[in-house]
């Protein structure tokens, strides 16, 4: 196989790993399988949707490994391949994977010092979550980063605006609760 054609090769064995092995080699392999995939440049281009999406929640699930282990500059990589595989419309058709995708990236940036990919992550989990617990573990990772850049006064206000958010959905969920029994 020559060099140029070896990517190519890489990706067609880890799609035929990704379609045949059970789910506890597919979770045992799930680096190799990735490793594999992302040796072909573009290649969500070339597959169908659902194959896209069963590589971005392997490579969601490789991610929380990485990060289980520490290994905080796989779980970037392993979040970005999974993240090249959704669609565009990933926010509103794959909710919970995008989100699981984009915090995990986020917290990971923000422990590398990357502040920059981590404050866009972030922006996007803070535009596109729905519910602020949703957005906590991206919360956490911007405070930590404004705390690691000596910038307590910013961390302290971030998380006071968390908190308040908080407050804010427990009391409405306790009016539409109220509500709710009032009319019953």
């Amino acid at each position: 196989i020559s060099a140029d054609e070896l990517p190519s090769f890489q990706a067609k064995v880890g799609l035929i790993l990704l379609h045949h092995l059970n789910n506890e080699d597919l979770h045992s392999m799930n680096f190799v399988i990735l490793n594999l995939v992302a040796s072909k440049e573009g290649l969500s281009n070339e597959l169908d949707s659902a194959t896209n999406i069963e590589i971005a929640k392997l490579a969601a699930m490789a991610a929380q490994k990485a990060k289980a282990m520490s290994a905080f500059g796989s779980t970037v990589k392993y979040a970005g391949i999974g993240m090249k595989h959704l669609p565009a419309s990933k926010w509103e058709e794959h909710y919970k994977l995008t989100l699981d995708l984009y915090c995990a990236a986020a917290v990971a940036e923000g422990i590398l010092a990357n502040f920059d990919s981590m404050q866009s992550l972030c922006d996007q989990v803070f535009a596109k979550g729905r519910t602020i617990l949703d957005k906590m573990p991206v919360y956490y990772a911007k405070a930590r980063s404004k705390g690691r850049l000596g910038q307590f006064a910013e961390a302290i206000k971030l998380c006071l605006d968390a908190i308040d958010q908080l407050k804010a959905a427990k009391i409405r969920k306790n009016v539409v609760l109220q509500t709710t029994g009032m009319m019953a």
